[in-house]
């Protein structure tokens, strides 16, 4: 193709016809523009093409990753609900009488508002895109947001398990400690009086409000959306 361009110039030059030159000058031009777009719009769809291998690899592991993470979010939503019905039914036995089956009923739903749970969900797959700047291969933009944003609501929403956890063992755990036995509640030391006291009262009921923000509180409804949000786009996404 060139040496046949390369006679075609030659030919015209020793012609000396400047019109036929000029025009064979701007198809040369021409061409050269289209082979050059030609070239951008097939690295354009290479560049595409590997983009969508890319994701179509992120979004697999996002969906399991983050259908892990749900099963794990269950698990502590369920224990969280345990610890909440516990503290609201030692509230309905305020004020506390001492017979004996409200006593055994009461150092039972103690036990069970004391479960701990934290939520650590599985991240690798948002950190790798974070440290490699892959967020924009994520088409919908809906998916891209949520993921951008999900480190942050699990942050929120584990300071409350935090928050929760902090408060019993800096406030009723001294209290359980000093005068209680949950290992044997026949031990002739137990104050049973602790639990008709106002400050046994007042730390339950404060307890029972932490627990209610881990399982119906903003930061448990944003969380919960985005998992099943996030496990349902990136299920759908082709």
């Amino acid at each position: 193709m060139l040496t046949f361009l390369r006679k075609v110039r030659k030919s015209l030059i020793e012609s000396g016809s400047s019109r036929k030159y000029l025009i064979y000058a701007i198809g040369e031009i021409a061409l050269v523009v289209i082979g050059i777009l030609i070239a951008l719009q097939i690295n354009n769809w290479n560049e595409w093409r590997k983009d969508r291998v890319l994701e179509k690899l992120l979004l697999t592991e996002i969906n399991s990753e983050f259908r892990d993470n749900k099963k794990q979010f269950e698990r502590g939503y369920s224990a969280h609900r345990l610890a909440y019905s516990s503290t609201l039914d030692l509230v309905e036995y305020f004020p506390i009488q001492l017979e004996s089956h409200i006593v055994d009923s009461v150092f039972l739903k103690l036990r069970l508002s004391l479960e701990r749970y934290t939520f650590n969900p599985s991240q690798g797959t948002i950190l790798s895109m974070l440290n490699n700047s892959t967020f924009e291969v994520i088409r919908d933009e809906e998916l891209r947001k949520l993921l951008i944003s999900w480190n942050d609501w699990v942050k929120d929403y584990q300071e409350n398990e935090t928050q929760k956890m902090v408060y019993t063992r800096i406030f009723l755990v001294p209290i359980l400690n000093k005068d209680l036995n949950f290992r044997d509640t026949s031990d002739g030391r137990i104050n049973w009086e602790v639990l008709k006291t106002l400050e046994f009262e007042n730390v339950i009921r404060q307890t029972s409000i932490f627990l209610s923000e881990l399982i119906e509180g903003e930061d448990y409804d944003r969380v919960h959306y985005a998992i099943h949000r996030i496990i349902e786009l990136s299920q759908t996404i082709e």
